[in-house]
């Protein structure tokens, strides 16, 4: 049975995000200044589909505007770039959007064309950007701002994430094909590993080269992957789980998750710990209902 700590209240923060850092969270209510500042070790990015972007600080539990409206309308899945700034996949705008979250400047780096509808993103260690757009997987280079289709067709059906290793290789979260890696080099694709567990795979996390998470929307359910041998084990079911849509690796192998639908369709943010307990962190209030993708910082992955 899962193993649900009722912790939050309607727009409150839980406490014990990451117990294993012994960080705890406080309930502080979102603050309208769009002045985020500069992002610091293990501050929770969160893309909401009502326009925006926030930041939740686990030091203190205040949660911040890091950008809202302008060149953001839908914003689904969003990674931090090595120089802190933060680039966001837009599903209405057909946009990939950079954003300062110091001087709060947005800058489009895609749009349209090969780009698709841009549902997963991911950064690798050079900054090439990846995003599965539900029939390919496509490389943005933020600098010539060139847009190029990595992957398509083979084994993909529905790719709905990609989650960068550290070793080159892509893993993708495909909704109907399962967990398909894919060599950006080579565009050779491998089955990793499909059904079993895995219904509707919709998130994916890494845990270096050897593991990844998955959220998966159809079985209500948390999965891990041993990237070696395929096999999957699974970390929590249902409780708090309702359409898991975006997952983090935190630290000591806590995972962050967003889901849209849970707290009586609030939406709302969610830890599990490695035993698979369920903490609610924060639910979702106002117009902020539709948590997508999550990352925390440094780019430990969302999704």
């Amino acid at each position: 049975m899962t193993k649900i700590k009722n912790y939050a209240g309607r727009g409150d923060l839980g406490r014990s995000a990451f117990i294993s850092v012994g960080l705890l969270l406080a309930g502080v209510a979102f603050t309208s200044n769009l002045n985020a500042g500069a992002l610091q070790h293990f501050d929770v990015l969160v893309a909401d589909s009502q326009a925006t972007v926030y930041r939740v600080d686990p030091r203190t539990g205040e949660r911040t505007i890091v950008a809202q409206g302008g060149k953001l309308e839908r914003p689904y899945d969003l990674a931090q770039k090595r120089d802190g700034t933060i680039v966001v996949s837009d599903t209405a705008t057909l946009r990939i959007v950079q954003l300062n979250p110091s001087t709060q400047e947005q800058t489009v780096l895609a749009e349209g064309g090969e780009l698709g509808v841009p549902f997963g993103i991911d950064v690798d260690q050079h900054n090439r950007i990846y995003v599965a757009n539900s029939s390919a997987i496509v490389r943005v280079n933020p600098e010539t701002r060139q847009v190029e289709t990595i992957a398509k067709g083979g084994l993909l059906q529905v790719p709905l994430d990609v989650a960068a290793a550290p070793d080159g290789s892509l893993y993708v979260a495909d909704a109907l094909a399962g967990i398909v890696r894919v060599d950006p080099a080579t565009q050779e694709q491998t089955l990793i590993t499909k059904g079993d567990l895995l219904h509707q795979s919709i998130g994916i996390a890494l845990d270096g080269n050897r593991s990844a998470y998955v959220a998966d929307a159809g079985g209500q359910c948390i999965v891990s992957v041993d990237l070696k041998n395929g096999s999957q084990k699974l970390v929590s079911m249902a409780g708090l789980l309702t359409t898991p849509v975006g997952i983090a690796v935190g630290p000591g192998g806590t995972l962050l998750v967003s889901d849209p639908d849970t707290f009586d369709l609030d939406g709302g943010i969610m830890t599990i710990s490695p035993d698979g307990t369920q903490i609610p962190i924060t639910r979702g209030f106002g117009d902020l209902v539709n948590a997508r993708g999550i990352a925390i910082v440094p780019a430990l992955k969302a999704r």
